[in-house]
């Protein structure tokens, strides 16, 4: 599984594809 990690300010997202 890879984990991406958005760019953000104060929450980041994690989204797993």
């Amino acid at each position: 599984m890879l984990f991406i990690f958005e760019e953000c300010s104060n929450n980041c997202q994690v989204k797993n594809s």
